[in-house]
């Protein structure tokens, strides 16, 4: 039982010691993402997307069953186009704000419902 005990304690000490960061991506670096012809890259933005969108559905916006991953990607990047400009901080809020001029373009005001 103590060997356990230390290997978990030892594991503790390993992963408290490990720096942490935490690197926002900012609009131009997402559109720059989204442009580029990398698979990776570009499935990195298309994730980083559909993250925020899973993280707020329901909640800032009702769930939108029909809505595909290629959709909801083009609504983004569309209005990322139109108001990234030199923005520096999290391309989330720009997510955000495009899905929320989307849908209340086509369905008016959201409330939450519980």
């Amino acid at each position: 039982m103590t060997v356990k005990m230390f290997a978990c304690a030892l594991l503790c000490l390993l992963l408290a010691a490990a720096p942490a960061s935490a690197k926002f991506v900012t609009p131009l670096q997402l559109m720059e993402q989204l442009d580029s012809g990398e698979c990776t890259k570009n499935s990195s933005a298309r994730g980083y997307i559909l993250g925020v969108y899973d993280s707020f559905e329901g909640t800032l916006y009702a769930q939108h069953e029909n809505l595909s991953e290629d959709e909801l990607v083009r609504i983004v990047s569309a209005y990322l186009r139109t108001t990234a400009k030199e923005t520096t901080f999290s391309a989330q809020v720009l997510i955000m704000q495009a899905l929320e001029a989307h849908f209340k373009a086509k369905e008016g005001p959201y409330t939450v419902q519980p």
